[in-house]
């Protein structure tokens, strides 16, 4: 229950070796740099928990450390990333936290070597000022799961600059003022985004303008300004997904090698824009999937009366057929 404020550089820094440490319940404000910087190839196993962290230019960094849990804070209010991990910052846990309004991303993994980091359960409301709310560059193995990412700027997810092997699901992206997901820049390669809710957003639901074998498996995408637009990469996948009155356009495909297969696009002023008939068989198909409650929410598939035409009409990929949101998105 400390006030740490007006330092030069660091609110809070764990260097070298310092491990095990807890850093809990404390006001953190306006310092130079950092809040909490963790700084060190041996700082592991700290924890930075329910503390409030505001005005800094990144209100937790983790550079070099491994095996550190921050939970339960608020961040709020810096001037590039709320949450930022770097270099080889490996297996940390981000988890349960609220991040709004910073002027780059609410969180950032981006270490050449930042592998197998769990970021997980975080509300990142940007608030009309953040300009993505989760960007994952570099890191390999990382997993990105149950969060709400909204009222950003330009992505709720961004992912560029050679990040690969990541997992991206079952989270919420919706009322961004840009793109639920974003593929940017960089050979960003076999990611797999799974299971997201990606709605009412001003932008497309996904955009691709690099990227290869990436997979995107058993999504919702519904009422953003567009669905899918392939504006690059190659031999990317999508199958399982269900588009649902995304604007005008379902899909818009200029990227060689998409496969797309057992999607159902449907409600568009057009589902399929640019493409060739290889995109209307593979099993894909149009009709109105009948979600339980799609205003409030509620996108699971309903049944068994009325029962939803997408029942049983995708293939396993070792997932359940067609169930892409076994939870309800955000209100």
């Amino acid at each position: 229950n400390n006030v740490i404020r007006n330092h030069t550089t660091s609110g809070v820094y764990i260097d070298l070796t310092a491990a095990s440490n807890i850093v809990v319940g404390n006001l953190i404000t306006n310092n130079g740099t950092d809040g909490v910087l963790i700084n060190g190839v041996d700082a592991d196993g700290n924890r930075i928990v329910s503390n409030r962290i505001t005005l800094h230019t990144y209100g937790v960094e983790i550079q070099d450390g491994d095996a550190n849990v921050v939970t339960n804070n608020t961040i709020f209010y810096h001037w590039s990333a709320g949450v930022l991990m770097g270099n080889t910052a490996s297996s940390n846990r981000v988890l349960a936290n609220s991040v709004a309004s910073n002027q780059s991303e609410g969180i950032w993994l981006n270490g050449f070597d930042a592998r197998a980091n769990l970021i997980a359960g975080n509300v990142v409301n940007g608030k009309g000022w953040q300009q993505n709310g989760i960007r994952l560059d570099l890191g390999k193995r990382n997993t990105i799961t149950n969060n709400a990412m909204k009222r950003n700027t330009i992505s709720g997810i961004a992912v560029g600059n050679s990040a690969e092997t990541n997992r991206i699901a079952k989270n919420a992206i919706f009322s961004n003022a840009g793109r639920g997901i974003s593929l940017t820049n960089g050979l960003v390669r076999a990611n797999n985004f799974v299971r997201n809710l990606i709605y009412a957003n001003t932008g497309p639901a996904v955009t691709t303008r690099t990227g290869e074998g990436n997979r995107f498996l058993n999504n919702v995408m519904y009422k953003n300004a567009d669905g899918v637009k392939l504006h690059g990469g190659f031999s990317n996948e999508f199958i399982n997904n269900i588009l649902l009155s995304n604007g005008t356009r379902g899909v818009t495909n200029f990227a060689p090698g998409t496969r797309w297969e057992f999607n159902d696009v449907f409600g568009h002023t057009r589902d399929y824009a640019n493409t060739t008939a290889l995109y209307i068989s593979n099993g894909n198909f149009s009709a109105n999937p009948l979600f339980t409650n799609a205003v409030g929410t509620n996108f699971r598939l309903s049944g068994p009366a009325p029962l939803s035409p997408a029942v049983d009409m995708g293939i396993t990929n070792g997932l359940t057929r067609f169930d892409p949101t076994p939870t309800q998105g955000f209100a």
